[in-house]
C-alpha cells in the first residue's frame, strides 16, 4: 500500500489523548510490530485567540499573555504524545516510536505527515483536538482527502482487541476496475496477518435490501460479477500462493452487507472516490456508510483517475460492457 520506499516502514497514528485515541495507538503499534515498520505518534493544537478586553481586564499586554498560553498548549500537547510513546515503547521495545507535536487543525496535519507513511491510524471518534467536525469525524475527512490508506479503528472499548480473535481480511469487490487494486492491498493485509481472505461481492437488490441482504450461491448471480471475483482471485493466488482466498457472494445491500460480514472478521478494506459534491458529503458511499461507529477496523485505500488510468492500460480487469 506504501507509495515510495521512504514511507514503506512507517505507520502514523493520530491522538488527542482520548481512551478512543488510545485505542488507535495500541492497534496501530501491533500493525507496526507486525510489519516490522516505525511507528510517529501526533497530536495537534490549536492556539487559543482572547478578546482584548479580556488581556487588558488580566492586566497583561496581548503579547506576554499569548506567549505563556502557546507555551502552556504546547507542553501539555508534548505530555500527552510523549505519554502514549513511552507506553508504547514499555509494550513494544521492538518499535522505533516518534513524536510529533504540530500547531494547527490535525486534520491537515495527519495529511500532511502522512504522505511520507504507508497508513493513517485515527480512532472513528474524537474527543479532542482530534475531534468531530461540522460533516463528520476527523476519521471521516482524512478518508476524502489523504493520499494514503486510513485505518479508523472502532471507539467501542475492547472491540479492536475482541477482533483480533476473528481471522480473516474482507474485501469489498464490484464491477469497478479499481477493485484490483483494493483487493491487492487486502491481501497484503491478510499476507502479514497470516489469515485468510475473504472477497465479497453483494449485487444490489432492492427485494433482499428490505432485509439487509442474503447469502446466494454464484450460481444465482450474473456471469459478470462472478466472473471479475473470479479472475481476481486468481491473480492474487498467483502473487500470494500460500494465502488461502475465499469467495463470498449476496444479494441486497453492500453497505449492509459488508458491515455485517466484517463483524466477525478483523479487518475490512474499502476504497474511496472523491469526484462529486455527494462523495464530499458523504451521501451514497459504501465506505463512509461502513465506518461510523463499526466494530470492526476499516481500512480505506484512496482511489485515483491516475490509478484508473493505470489499471484499465494493463489490462488486468477490465471496465465491464454494458449490453446493448
Amino acid at each position: 500500500m506504501a507509495t515510495n520506499a521512504a514511507s514503506e516502514g512507517l505507520i502514523l497514528v493520530g491522538t488527542d489523548g482520548s481512551e478512543r485515541a488510545q485505542r488507535a495507538v495500541d492497534w496501530a503499534a501491533r500493525e507496526a510490530e507486525m510489519r516490522g515498520s516505525r511507528l510517529t505518534i501526533l497530536t495537534a493544537w490549536t492556539a487559543q485567540h482572547l478578546a482584548d478586553a479580556t488581556l487588558w481586564a488580566a492586566g497583561y499586554s496581548g503579547s506576554k499573555l499569548l506567549e505563556e498560553i502557546r507555551a502552556q498548549q504546547v507542553a501539555e500537547a508534548t505530555m500527552l504524545v510523549e505519554k502514549a510513546a513511552r507506553s508504547i515503547r514499555e509494550r513494544f521495545p521492538d518499535i522505533e516510536v516518534r513524536t510529533v507535536v504540530q500547531e494547527g487543525d490535525a486534520r491537515d496535519a495527519l495529511v500532511e505527515y502522512g504522505k511520507d507513511a504507508s497508513l493513517i491510524v485515527v480512532g472513528s471518534r474524537g474527543a479532542g483536538p482530534i475531534a468531530s467536525v461540522a460533516l463528520g469525524s476527523v476519521a471521516f475527512w482524512l478518508t476524502r482527502h489523504a493520499e494514503t490508506p486510513v485505518a479508523i479503528v472502532p471507539s467501542e472499548s475492547g472491540s479492536a482487541e475482541a477482533h483480533l480473535q476473528h481471522r480473516g481480511v474482507v474485501v469489498g469487490v464490484s464491477l469497478d476496475p479499481l477493485s484490483a487494486k483494493l483487493v491487492a492491498a487486502a491481501a497484503e493485509e491478510a499476507e502479514e496477518r497470516q489469515c485468510d481472505l475473504i472477497l465479497a461481492f453483494c449485487a444490489w437488490d432492492g427485494r433482499a435490501a428490505k432485509h439487509r441482504w442474503e447469502a446466494v450461491d454464484e450460481a444465482e448471480l450474473d456471469d459478470l460479477g462472478v466472473d471479475v471475483v473470479d479472475r481476481l482471485a486468481a491473480a492474487i493466488k498467483k502473487d500470494h500462493p500460500r494465502l488461502e482466498v475465499r469467495r463470498q457472494f449476496a444479494r441486497g445491500a453492500a453497505d449492509r452487507y459488508l458491515s455485517d460480514l466484517a463483524s466477525h472478521h478483523e479487518v475490512l478494506v474499502v476504497g474511496r472516490r472523491s469526484a462529486t459534491l455527494l462523495d464530499l458529503l458523504g451521501l451514497g458511499a459504501v465506505g463512509t456508510a461502513v465506518f461510523h461507529d463499526a466494530s470492526f477496523v476499516v481500512l480505506v485505500v484512496p482511489l485515483t483517475k491516475a490509478d484508473d488510468e493505470e489499471m484499465e492500460a494493463s489490462g488486468q480487469v477490465c471496465r465491464p460492457a454494458r449490453a446493448g
